[in-house]
């Protein structure tokens, strides 16, 4: 009996890359969730995705994740479901964040529980943000594994988005004994790598590097990992015996600095400008006043930590791509797109 996959979001940077992966296995029908079936412009990409799909294109239907209608339509006759729809840097606002977050994991929870519901597992993609921030007494050189937790007291609206739907996810669990599916989440650091379609929001930084939107780099850490090695993390989560775990995606820890030295190596000799600048924390401090965006900066200045990848390593059995490839193939991406020129 051929088993379905439902992706919510499916029109997503990393739900795109799963459904790739899925599609070309040959093993699952896929489905999606979109937000408007009409919208042929996002929704035609994820359909040509794999031509040739063993059992066809995905199936789309119509969710959204601030209302609860549609979504035990979304599930049914679903076996499995990777939960990637979630808010990203649309906006600073934590209500415009916060609340679609959480009740977006709870609907798509609950319609999983629901009366003749037969979802055996949920993967939610969360985030090394719900992980590794919002910390005062840390030493320098933690190195933050799956049993941490951001304190979203101290966290921008994004940061405190990822978490509490995370820990909305695993509450749910906890206090429905009859919710009926097993739970695991995929905790992914920044995530490069080649885009499906149109490059999303994920990408950003690397494209502001690209462009000179960014004129100086300040002094921030942050881990990095590829798309195709999170895409494959939620199939295999979502394959192997292991429930009921967190998994961070990580391959290294890297300095804005190390990122930008990549790119300028790579592409300055094909003539694209990379901001290699360093900014002074003083004139960080000064714009902090002024700026919501840089006051979460400076607090994460120069803040030296490590993050443990190696569990999803270990336990769902891949080896994470080398950052530097991660980081060309997103610029070599951009600049396919038109969103970085070469002279």
């Amino acid at each position: 009996m051929v088993e379905t996959v439902l992706i919510t979001g499916a029109t997503g940077f990393i739900a795109l890359e799963i459904a790739y992966q899925l599609l070309k296995q040959g093993k699952y029908k896929v489905k999606g969730t979109v937000r408007n079936l009409g919208n042929k412009q996002r929704n035609q990409p994820l359909i040509d995705l794999v031509p040739d799909a063993k059992l066809g294109p995905p199936e789309l239907v119509a969710a959204d994740l601030l209302s609860p209608v549609g979504w035990e339509e979304a599930v049914k006759d679903v076996d499995y479901v990777l939960h990637t729809a979630s808010p990203f840097y649309q906006s600073s606002k934590e209500a415009e964040l916060v609340e679609p977050a959480v009740q977006g994991t709870l609907n798509v929870l609950r319609a999983c529980s629901a009366e003749g519901s037969k979802v055996k597992r949920v993967i939610v993609t969360s985030s090394c943000a719900s992980v590794a921030y919002g910390h005062k007494d840390f030493s320098p050189d933690h190195v933050y594994t799956e049993a941490d937790w951001t304190n979203p007291d101290n966290v921008e609206a994004y940061t405190k988005s990822k978490t509490l739907a995370e820990k909305a996810a695993w509450d749910f669990v906890k206090t429905n004994p009859g919710h009926k599916f097993e739970l695991s989440t995929v905790n992914p650091s920044l995530v490069l790598g080649r885009c499906r379609t149109s490059p999303g929001t994920s990408v950003d930084l690397v494209a502001q590097m690209m462009t000179g939107k960014i004129p100086a780099l300040p002094d921030i850490n942050l881990g990095v990992v590829d798309v195709e090695d999170v895409a494959k993390a939620h199939v295999r989560a979502m394959e192997c015996e292991a429930a009921g775990e967190r998994f961070i995606l990580s391959a290294a820890v890297l300095n804005f600095r190390d990122i930008a030295d990549i790119l300028a190596e790579e592409f300055r000799p094909r003539g694209v400008r990379v901001t290699t600048a360093r900014l002074p924390r003083i004139v960080g401090s000064l714009l902090s006043l002024f700026s919501p965006q840089m006051r979460s900066i400076m607090r994460d200045w120069g803040r030296r930590f490590g993050i443990d990848g190696s569990k999803a390593e270990r336990v769902l059995g891949f080896e994470y791509t080398e950052p530097r490839r991660s980081i060309v193939a997103t610029g070599n991406m951009l600049i396919e797109a038109g969103v970085v020129r070469t002279k």
